[in-house]
């Protein structure tokens, strides 16, 4: 149907139905790709889960990393303790509600229906999204709330009301406890805030005490992180410690802003920023401009912060700009809907829309697989999870079963995942970021200290040190699994 300006509108039914499709679509290639193997995309996964469970069982925790995540995972935990299942089910909640983030910000926006239907499509599909939904990250609870967030301040932006821009905080207050880059989104809020109501207030006083108060109300989560920190006598600079300095060529490839080009460059969906660019010079360029503020600045801040420090991003360096990757999805929708028209598309305009939308979302899943193939033979293969139901089941047999685990690298703590019983473990060496004594070491002598009543079952690598192991009466092999072999003790 047509509105009284002309522009060609979805009605409602067809627009729930659509945004239906949108969610199907999500939940289909999410199942899809989980079934190919797409479990995880670094090995934080596995230690994110195992904080979660820690905080369930009232042991000590991460401390630099910020509590919302393990608070919303382990209660879910508590709810259904599969380690490998029920994290993975968070994720995928939180993927589909970015996507559903998505849509409300396109129609903040643009207040167009069309538009906003394009953008829940290609948010469904966003390989991004589809591949933090299998990941249980923060990063994929973190991108709802800021995109919602911005969302509401879209919202406000037009009309004024304090309710919307009350919750637009509340978003950003928990995006707050997820990632400290939600800090960064806050300062950029706060100056959206100001300069709008600089610009449409004459009192000076009366925006700087609106402007104080949301400050306020965003400083809360910072200075109660801070003053936690202080009473337990953490070191505050901790997280910025783990962004490690890189080559010069790792400083440029691993920056925020040219991981943001690269990968929204290879999915296509960079071709946003041609909207965004039409739209700043457009009639309502003062609104797009804060939206743009709020949404776009952390990014370009956090880049250049790094740069000049001379810091990358560890791991997959793409998972932290993904939030910025939704944030340009509307502005995608809006150039394959021509958003900034008033009047309504012709029938051949609409045609090659549709077509276009459609030849987007093939490109945003075959990109889904590059990253699929990219990740899924290192990060969680199907072997660790065959070896973790091999130690589930000594341990369901045996309660009291002792594991030794090879812990030299980040990847036995996808066993400990796998196998459910995380507590059942011993490492071998401490973790990899501060190394202890091998409590197994290569010298025969030793072997038999081990496996006299300490260990029932021995894991390490293969293809490390530790194959001597093979054909030792004190230790019988049970099987292999990729890089691991399994050890029952005689």
């Amino acid at each position: 149907m047509r509105s009284e300006s002309g522009r060609v509108r979805v009605d409602g039914p067809s627009y729930r139905c659509a945004g239906l499709a949108a969610v199907a679509l999500a939940l289909a290639l999410q199942a899809f790709f989980f079934h190919r193997g797409l479990y995880s995309i670094s090995w934080d996964e596995a230690g994110r889960t195992l904080d979660a469970w820690a905080w369930v069982n009232h042991q000590p925790t991460v401390g630099d990393w910020l509590p919302l995540h393990r608070v919303v995972v382990g209660s879910a935990l508590r709810l259904y303790p599969d380690l490998v299942v029920t994290p993975r089910v968070v994720s995928g909640a939180f993927g589909v509600g970015a996507m559903l983030a998505v849509g409300w910000l396109a129609q903040a926006l643009f207040r167009d229906r069309r538009t906003t239907t394009v953008a829940l499509i290609l948010a469904a599909a966003f390989s991004q999204r589809v591949a933090l939904s299998l990941a249980p990250l923060s990063c994929i609870l973190f991108a709802p709330f800021i995109v919602a967030s911005l969302a509401a301040l879209a919202s406000w932006l037009r009309s004024d009301r304090n309710s919307v821009l009350a919750l637009s905080i509340g978003f950003l207050m928990a995006a707050q406890s997820l990632r400290f880059e939600g800090w960064l989104f806050a300062a950029f809020v706060v100056a959206a805030v100001f300069l709008h109501r600089y610009s449409s207030d004459s009192s000076t006083r009366r925006t700087l005490a609106w402007s104080s108060a949301v400050a306020l109300a965003l400083a809360l989560v910072p200075l109660a992180w801070v003053l936690e920190r202080v009473a337990d006598g953490i070191a505050l600079l901790g997280p910025v410690s783990t962004v490690r300095g890189e080559t010069p060529p790792d400083v440029l490839t691993r920056n925020p802003l040219v991981q943001f080009v690269l990968r929204n460059g290879r999915s296509l969906n960079l071709i946003g920023v041609v909207a965004l660019v039409f739209l700043l010079r457009g009639r309502e360029r003062r609104f797009i401009a804060l939206c743009s503020l709020g949404g776009f600045g952390p990014l370009i801040a956090l880049s250049s912060t790094m740069l000049l420090a001379g810091a990358g991003q560890t791991g997959p360096s793409w998972r932290m700009t993904a939030v910025w990757g939704l944030l340009l999805l509307p502005f995608t929708a809006a150039l394959l809907t021509r958003a900034w028209r008033t009047g309504a598309l012709s029938a051949n305009e609409r045609r090659v829309s549709c077509v276009a939308t459609a030849l987007l979302v093939g490109v945003f899943v075959a990109d889904t697989e590059k990253i699929r193939r990219e990740s899924a033979p290192w990060a969680f293969p199907p072997t660790d999870r065959e070896l973790g139901a091999v130690i589930e089941d000594f341990v369901r047999r045996k309660p009291a079963t002792r594991v030794l685990i090879e812990s030299g690298a980040f990847d036995y703590l996808n066993v400990l995942v796998a196998s459910q019983h995380p507590h059942a473990f011993v490492m071998n060496e401490g973790p990899p970021t501060a190394p202890d004594l091998p409590i197994l070491e290569r010298e025969p002598g030793l072997t038999p200290l081990v496996c006299d009543g300490r260990f029932d079952l021995l894991v390490f690598h293969t293809k490390g040190d530790w194959s001597w192991l093979d054909g030792r009466s004190e230790a019988r092999a049970i099987g292999r699994f990729g890089d691991w072999a399994a050890y029952l003790c005689e």
